[in-house]
């Protein structure tokens, strides 16, 4: 088993929810945050971490519905983990602003806030967040009715695993880049232990039901006009999803005042799991102000 560098856990209220958030190296003497994305959690950072300056103080909140931060059990919308951010780091940088590094849903997360607070955000970097689509307006209708029937108890079903090792290996036959100590390590952070001893993911399912809003790409696209800070766009080389395809990808980096993109080849969508080591240099050579490294495997 590789040997992996210690975390610490802290329980703080944040909106009225009790979040769970992930440090490593809690005396380090710089400050970067961690933003997970979807049905993640702060644990499987740990692979890129392992490569960064032992120095670094490394924040990664677990978001609300989300491993062992605590359910909201109403919705789980952007804007809910945007007022969540805001608190976390009111709590630790009130005084000074921020590096910030955010995967998918956290890469989004992070792109709003550091729109409607640009002064708070110095740098950030996002790792394969930019494939928000627009949903169709029409479609409002029937995802408040599914919303609603969801706050009744109808949530997506999860289906459960008998152990961890079988667990492990759905997370291996979803994506074969992953070797057998990282399924094993990932199945142990995203899951949690059921009373008939199975278990399953460590998320709220609601998160998989309809959400009583759209998302407009006009929106987002705001968003990234008013951002002020350099940003760093990490891409995985997997097939780009729709709202990335016909020219859309560079549509949306245009939009940026300042953005840097790169491709990491021979990763999927969870590009920081699959080649951690690279990631973490280009992380490091960003926040840093040197040259991007190369980062062909």
């Amino acid at each position: 088993m590789a040997q992996h560098r210690p975390s610490a856990s802290t329980y703080l209220e944040i909106n009225r929810l009790r979040y769970h958030i992930r440090t490593w190296n809690p005396e380090g003497t710089e400050t970067y945050f961690f933003l997970h994305g979807h049905e993640d959690c702060a644990a499987t950072f740990q692979f890129v971490v392992d490569h960064l300056p032992e120095h670094w103080r490394i924040i990664a909140p677990d978001w609300r519905g989300h491993g062992q931060t605590e359910w909201s059990h109403d919705m789980y919308l952007l804007q809910n983990y945007v007022a969540d951010l805001d608190k976390i780091l009111e709590h630790y940088a009130p005084d000074r602003m921020v590096r910030v590094v955010g995967h998918s849903m956290g890469g989004n997360t992070a792109h709003m806030y550091a729109a409607a607070r640009p002064r708070r955000i110095d740098r950030m970097v996002a790792l394969d967040a930019f494939g928000l689509r627009s949903e169709d307006p029409a479609e409002f209708p029937d995802r408040l009715a599914e919303w609603l029937d969801n706050l009744r108890g109808e949530r997506p079903p999860k289906r459960p695993s008998p152990d961890l090792e079988a667990f492990a290996r759905r997370l291996h036959a979803a994506n074969r880049r992953l070797d057998e100590e990282k399924a094993l390590f990932m199945a142990e952070a995203l899951t949690i232990r059921r009373p008939d001893g199975a278990v399953e993911a460590a998320f709220d399912s609601l998160h998989r039901g309809a959400r009583p809003i759209t998302y407009s790409f006009e929106d987002m696209g705001a968003c990234y006009e008013r951002i002020t800070a350099p940003v760093l766009w990490v891409q995985s080389d997997r097939k780009l999803n729709p709202a990335l395809q016909n020219g859309g990808l560079e549509r949306r980096r245009k939009l940026f005042r300042n953005c840097k993109l790169v491709h990491v080849p021979d990763t999927s969508h969870n590009l920081h799991h699959d080649a951690p080591k690279e990631v973490a240099s280009l992380i490091q050579a960003f926040f840093e102000g040197e040259d991007l490294p190369e980062v062909a495997r």
